[in-house]
C-alpha cells in the first residue's frame, strides 16, 4: 500500500480541483455562519483588471514599466538638451570674453 504524502501526489483529484473545493468549502462555511463576504475594488481600475491569465498580467506589468521608462527618458532628454544649450551659451560667452581680452591686449601693445 502506497501512502499519499500530499494532495499533489494524489491520483484521485488534481491540485486545482482541490483548491476549488477548498474555496467552495470556505464560502459555504461563511454562509452557514451568516457572515457576509464583501469584495471591494476601486471602480477606476475595473477596466484594467485582467482575467488572471499570466500572459495578461505580464503584458500589463510590461506596459506599465515601459510607460514609466518612457517618462524617465523624456525627462532625461529634456535635461540633456537644457545642459547642452547651457554649455553652448557658456562657451560662446567665454569666446566673447577671450576675444575682448585679446583685443584689449592688442590695443595696449600698440
Amino acid at each position: 500500500m502506497v501512502r499519499i504524502r500530499s494532495r499533489r501526489d494524489s491520483l484521485q483529484r488534481s491540485v486545482s480541483s482541490a483548491h476549488v473545493g477548498n474555496i467552495i468549502w470556505a464560502i459555504k462555511t461563511l454562509d452557514v455562519k451568516n457572515i457576509v463576504l464583501v469584495i471591494v475594488t476601486i471602480a477606476q481600475g475595473l477596466a484594467r483588471i485582467p482575467k488572471s491569465l499570466p500572459e495578461e498580467l505580464n503584458s500589463i506589468t510590461t506596459n506599465d514599466r515601459i510607460g514609466k521608462l518612457e517618462e524617465r527618458l523624456a525627462k532625461l532628454e529634456l535635461t540633456a538638451s537644457e545642459n547642452v544649450a547651457r554649455d553652448i551659451e557658456r562657451k560662446d560667452t567665454q569666446v566673447q570674453l577671450d576675444n575682448q581680452v585679446q583685443l584689449e591686449l592688442y590695443e595696449n601693445m600698440t
